[in-house]
Formats: structure tokens, sequence, C-alpha cells
């Protein structure tokens, strides 16, 4: 989920996607994603927290890189991988497709390089 998100589950502002992330782990869910835009994500699990850098890239166009992240995300995941890999992953595949232009056109094929 993106830090707005977070903001209307938790019902209020939040004092920080970190804090947001451990507070939403609290109310029993198992493992969180708080995506911050150009400023990458946090994330809580059962393992405690992390955070991850976006890739510096020049976007183009921003449409779409949510759900990019959250198919990559999942994709990865029901591939076997870790949370935080997938993570990792994820946040190269929105990185690649805030590039493009337009939402569909802009997700990476197998073949193409990620940031």
């Amino acid at each position: 989920m993106n830090e707005h998100e977070a903001a209307t589950l938790l019902g209020r502002a939040l004092d920080s996607p970190a804090a947001a992330a451990r507070e939403l782990r609290g109310l029993g869910v198992r493992s969180v994603v708080v995506t911050l835009g150009a400023a990458g994500l946090v994330g809580h699990d059962e393992h405690g927290a992390w955070s991850q850098p976006a890739r510096h890239v020049t976007p183009v166009d921003t449409t779409g890189a949510g759900d990019a992240f959250a198919g990559a995300l999942a994709a990865r995941v029901a591939a076997g991988h870790g949370l935080r890999e997938a993570s990792a992953h994820a946040t190269r595949v929105a990185a690649y497709s805030v590039t493009r232009l337009g939402a569909q056109p802009s997700y990476p094929g197998p073949a193409d390089p990620l940031p």
C-alpha cells in the first residue's frame, strides 16, 4: 500500500510511514510494505523493520507505477521469494515503469533491463 492508503487504514495522518507499518503489524497484519514514491519504501514483518531506497531514474510518467510495484511484488512472493527480496525487485520494476509513458505499455517484459 502507499502512504496515503496506510493513513486511510489507520484513520489518521501518519506520524511516519515506518511507525504506520509497525502499528499495522501490531493490529495483526503479518507483513506490511508502505511505498513512498521516489523515497522508496518501508516494511515490517516477523523479522523486523526495513527500508528500501527507490532507484534513481528520470521519471516520464508515474501512471501505473503502484500497480507495477504491486504486481511485481506479488509475482515474486508467489514464486517463493522472501518479502524483502521481492520488495527490492518490485522497486526496480516500478522505477522502470516511470521511465515510460502510460500504464500497461510501461511494464517491463522478461528481457527488459531493470534499473
